[in-house]
């Protein structure tokens, strides 16, 4: 078998058809001239998720261009949607609050009575705690709802057990985020014990109502989280509460006032 000889530059396969070699000189003069620039193809760019829509806006989570659908699909699901992204707080401002039947699944403590009259009697030592989770989540910013949500009802558990039995709880091995708020807000708590002394020259604070400050934590992050696995819906409205918690992040807790 006779092996043809290679292709040299400049020269012409005889057995090419002569109507594609005609097309090659207007193909050279057509890049050449450029007439096909990159902002010809900026709106032909797949969506950086589906690779299948054509991409709409920038995602400040993937610093790429994804369609409207995938936005709404995968905002707090897949993606890690940082708070100032305008999509989100869109998003955000649309949202209904969760229903009960989205709820029940969820763990409430419906059998702890929290009064009305609870909230402006302990305001301070509620205030303390939102304050310690602020300035907390502000030094941590990879925790999500569901992250500080899960370590707050642990924590609000074992104190009912603890209330019911007299014996004290603790998870056996509590995640690094338990932990950590276990601590601050024990810190917390004993420092307004300690301001509750000095000014009513005894503490008035008694286990049930930390408790029930607690399960108040509880349930206020569960109807203001959006309930999508990344959401940090709580987490953000929460530092927009407490502005000067992220200036207080190295602070060993916040400053405590009892009027």
């Amino acid at each position: 078998m006779r092996l043809s000889a290679p292709f040299a530059p400049g020269k012409v396969c005889a057995r090419e058809s002569p109507d594609k070699l005609a097309v090659l000189p207007a193909l050279v003069q057509i890049l050449e001239s450029n007439t096909i620039s990159l902002g010809s193809l900026e709106h032909c760019v797949a969506c950086a998720i589906c690779q299948n829509r054509k991409e709409k806006r920038v995602c400040p989570a993937l610093a790429a261009r994804i369609c409207a659908p995938c936005c709404g699909e995968q905002r707090e699901v897949t993606l890690d949607c940082p708070a100032d992204c305008a999509y989100l707080q869109q998003a955000r401002q649309n949202e209904q609050p969760r229903t009960a039947q989205e709820l029940q699944n969820e763990e409430m403590f419906r059998n702890v009575a929290v009064p009305p009259q609870f909230r402006y009697q302990f305001e301070p030592l509620i205030a303390g705690l939102l304050f310690t989770l602020a300035r907390l989540a502000s030094a941590h910013k990879s925790w999500r709802d569901r992250d500080v949500i899960s370590a707050v009802t642990d924590i609000a558990r074992d104190r009912e057990r603890q209330l019911r039995s007299g014996l004290i709880y603790q998870e056996a091995s509590p995640s690094p985020i338990t932990e950590m708020l276990r601590v601050e807000f024990e810190r917390m708590i004993a420092d307004y014990r300690k301001l509750e002394a000095q000014k009513l020259s005894a503490t008035a604070l008694k286990d049930s109502d930390i408790l029930s400050a607690l399960v108040l934590l509880v349930r206020l992050a569960q109807n203001n989280t959006n309930g999508r696995p990344r959401s940090g819906r709580f987490l953000d409205g929460l530092l927009a509460q407490f502005p000067t918690a992220s200036n207080d992040a190295a602070q060993s807790g916040p400053t405590i006032v009892l009027s």
